[in-house]
């Protein structure tokens, strides 16, 4: 039987601990697409059809909202509901998945102000 010199196992060594490191990415990246994807886009399209169900928004336009529903209102990826009101500073930026009337309307419907 043949031996097998210290540098043969030590390079067996690191392999092992290469495809174990690189599995725990695998199993960590699969975790995180997960847990944000789909909660994530339902809890969106959920709010949105939710307010625009009880009245209180209606559904953006092909250019943005109407201008009798200046406010937009969106779901940001952490499942947040936020409005911006016209002049706010992510107003311009903004791609509205649902539009308000009025500040109450988007708080009735769960939005809270932006920060901004």
């Amino acid at each position: 039987m043949q031996r097998l010199s210290s540098g043969h196992w030590a390079w067996r060594q690191a392999a092992r601990r290469a495809w174990l490191w690189a599995a725990f990415a695998i199993v960590l990246a699969g975790v995180v697409l997960v847990s944000r994807s789909p909660g994530t886009v339902k809890t969106a399209a959920f709010a949105v059809n939710q307010a625009i169900g009880r009245g209180e928004g209606v559904s953006p336009g092909r250019d943005g909202c109407p201008a009798a529903h200046a406010i937009k209102g969106n779901v940001n990826q952490n499942g947040e509901r936020i409005y911006h009101a016209p002049g706010g500073a992510f107003y311009l930026q903004t791609t509205p998945e649902v539009c308000f009337a009025t500040r109450e309307g988007a708080e009735a419907a769960g939005f809270s102000a932006s920060r901004r």
